[in-house]
């Protein structure tokens, strides 16, 4: 059963407008802050946020893509990525990194977060690759793990539960072996 909140925010998300009538970023999903320094200290410094809203109000890096940029597109090359990747394009934008993995071996490395729920086509990309993607964190179901814009324009509020386990994946900045497709 969704929650009340759960239930105003896909309304609005589904209607484009949040409770004011303003319109919603739909992807402006932002990994709560805590969560994310242990992964930069861990695996960064990170040199850009692979995926934004336009807003670029859930950036951490200062170098950062949002939908106008289209990380399906960009070059990661010699980058240290983090990406929280829209579900829709999560597998394009895998792609794309893997393309700039392969011209640039040396240096190109990124961490993205990815939803496990089964027939996700990221999850099961990154798991068929396992000799290329190390998984670098699990969050069970039900992990408070994300900030969004409140729907009230109130700043920022944190999202409750997730409703799926979420894992970020690592491709280190050594060389792997990689698909002959990539």
């Amino acid at each position: 059963m969704a929650t009340v909140r759960e239930a105003e925010a896909e309304g609005a998300a589904e209607a484009g407008a949040d409770a004011a009538g303003e319109q919603v970023d739909r992807d402006d999903w932002m990994v709560c802050p805590v969560r994310w320094a242990e992964l930069d200290q861990e695996f960064g410094p990170f040199t850009v946020d692979a995926c934004v809203a336009e807003s670029r109000a859930n950036a951490y890096c200062y170098l950062s893509w949002s939908k106008a940029e289209d990380a399906r597109v960009q070059k990661f090359d010699g980058h240290n990525a983090w990406g929280n990747l829209p579900f829709s394009i999560i597998v394009a934008i895998i792609k794309n990194f893997l393309k700039c993995k392969r011209r640039q071996q040396w240096g190109t490395a990124a961490c993205f977060l990815v939803p496990v729920w089964p027939g996700n086509e990221g999850w099961e990309l990154v798991r068929s690759l396992p000799e290329v993607f190390k998984v670098v964190r699990e969050w069970a179901q039900g992990t408070h793990l994300f900030t969004a814009p409140d729907l009230r324009g109130h700043g920022r509020t944190a999202w409750g539960p997730t409703r799926w386990p979420v894992v970020v994946v690592r491709v280190g900045p050594e060389p792997v072996a990689l698909p002959d497709w990539a």
